[in-house]
């Protein structure tokens, strides 16, 4: 059972242990998306329209002037209303796409 509480102006619930909202990720971190804090059913099936379900694992790309996250091959741009209401748990840095190892120095040397 989730209690309740009042939160600028608005009924919310508490959040799961070890969550945190999107908005509190650094860039570059990598987390799993646990829950949504939504008000309206709405915008919970336009979230998972988007590939925002639980489960998932995004890397947040950038946050000013708006969240960018990437979802594998897919990079949604989100405001901050948006970012604050998606919990996710915290992963770790962002690893090299295509499973490539980050490399010192000029391209093409080794």
């Amino acid at each position: 059972m989730m209690w309740r509480h009042r939160f600028r102006g608005r009924t919310r619930r508490a959040r799961p242990a070890g969550t945190v909202p999107l908005a509190a990720l650094r860039p570059g971190e990598r987390a799993e998306v646990v829950a949504f804090d939504v008000s309206s059913p709405r915008r919970l099936q336009r979230l998972s329209t988007l590939g925002l379900v639980p489960g998932v694992e995004l890397v947040l790309r950038q946050i000013f002037p708006a969240y960018v996250v990437g979802l594998g091959e897919t990079e949604l741009a989100l405001d901050c209303g948006r970012a604050d209401e998606i919990l996710v748990r915290r992963l770790g840095p962002a690893r090299p796409i295509g499973g490539a190892r980050w490399r010192r120095g000029r391209a093409g040397r080794g």
